[in-house]
């Protein structure tokens, strides 16, 4: 299959002097590295990811109708688009089957490229919701993702500090994208952290012992994917949750999860036949199907789409290793879990590619990743 491999430039100069970006991003060619837990990164760490993210949402480019919009929000109204296809695929093309997985590494792998094009050294971190002091101390704080929305304590609502903020950061909600609050802020209403998942509730996902089994107690049982989205509330609560930063590092979470099942044995199971048209292991899914299927969202929704290269074609079959898309996790050793999975450093074969970031304690296949870095 024919991959798009365009190189991308952001100018934030002024309005008048920008590239306007195309997608499918491809950032740059392929570095390899590893992915942290949120509550684990150094505060430049945190800077530099902050900056990316802000970054994107401030670079213009032009809705379908000529109209300007931004990276960020036309990354957003793909997430919505998914979820309502019609042609090759007619079912949600990225929930309640077995493409949830792999459509979501491909996404937020696409739009890690993207951040990378503001700052090479970003990766996304993920939010260990096992750590539920990190979350708290770290994660949801002002220099980071910001905090629950309202005055504090209980309830909710707009998002009143930080970087994602309305008032402190500007970060506003296109009227297109499901905006919650009439002023277009950012909208939380956070649970107790004590109500997040533990590690038991992990370990029933990663003792499934099979992907039709694994798939669904990952991502609406125990505790875990659709826990994380009702727990934060808000704009995470709908299909246009990635109006949240938040849900890049919630999905990161999840992404880690099913590599580390895959590494414990499972790394070829997928179902190849019996599921939904564009849930298949040879499947395109949809956006990268080469125009196969299309979304009946509506027109709001259509007109922010970014434009798709008919020949950028993605299968789950494409992304079952994460080292084919240029990146492992870190996972800190106290809270690794109870699986027998071993943790060794990757064999990463490249003479053509930067490897960064890569340790112990990294989930890895059998077999080391001696590809065409730039395949």
């Amino acid at each position: 299959m024919k991959k798009a491999t365009k190189l991308v430039t952001i100018s934030l100069a002024t309005v008048t002097s920008f590239i306007i970006v195309e997608f499918p991003l491809k950032a740059r060619a392929m570095t390899f590295g590893a992915r942290k837990s949120a509550s684990t990164l150094t505060d430049l760490e945190i800077d530099k990811f902050i900056n990316a993210v802000t970054t994107l949402k401030k670079t213009p480019t032009k809705d379908r109708n000529g109209n300007f919009t931004n990276i960020y929000d036309q990354f957003v109204a793909i997430h919505p688009a998914v979820s309502r296809l019609q042609g090759f695929a007619t079912v949600d093309g990225a929930h309640g089957n077995a493409a949830f997985l792999p459509w979501h590494r491909e996404y937020i792998h696409r739009f890690e490229q993207a951040l990378q094009t503001v700052d090479p050294d970003v990766w996304l971190p993920y939010w260990d919701w096992t750590d539920h002091v990190g979350s708290e101390f770290v994660l949801f704080q002002d220099n980071f993702i910001g905090p629950n929305g309202g005055s504090g304590g209980i309830g909710g609502g707009d998002v009143e500090s930080g970087h994602f903020s309305l008032a402190q950061g500007g970060w506003r909600i296109d009227d297109r994208l499901g905006p919650l609050s009439p002023s277009g802020a950012l909208v939380r209403n956070l649970r107790e952290f004590s109500e997040l998942a533990t590690q038991s509730d992990v370990d029933f996902a990663l003792n499934q012992d099979s992907y039709n089994l694994f798939r669904p107690a990952l991502e609406s049982g125990n505790n875990l994917h659709n826990w994380g989205h009702v727990w934060t509330g808000g704009n995470m609560g709908n299909f246009f949750s990635p109006n949240d930063p938040l849900f890049w590092l919630h999905h990161a979470n999840v992404d880690r999860i099913w590599a580390e099942w895959q590494a414990d044995g499972n790394a070829d199971d997928y179902p190849s036949s019996g599921q939904p048209d564009g849930h298949n292991l040879n499947d395109n899914m949809w956006p990268w199907d080469g125009g196969a299927s299309s979304t009946t969202r509506g027109e709001d929704i259509a007109t922010l789409l970014p434009t798709f290269d008919l020949d950028d074609l993605v299968t789950p079959a494409d992304v079952l290793d994460t080292l084919s898309r240029g990146y492992t996790y870190f996972v800190e050793p106290a809270i690794q879990g109870t699986s027998d999975i071993k943790f060794t450093e990757p064999q990463l074969e490249s003479t053509d590619s930067e490897v960064t970031g890569i340790g112990t304690n990294m989930i890895t296949w059998g077999e080391p990743f001696a590809g065409d870095p730039n395949g």
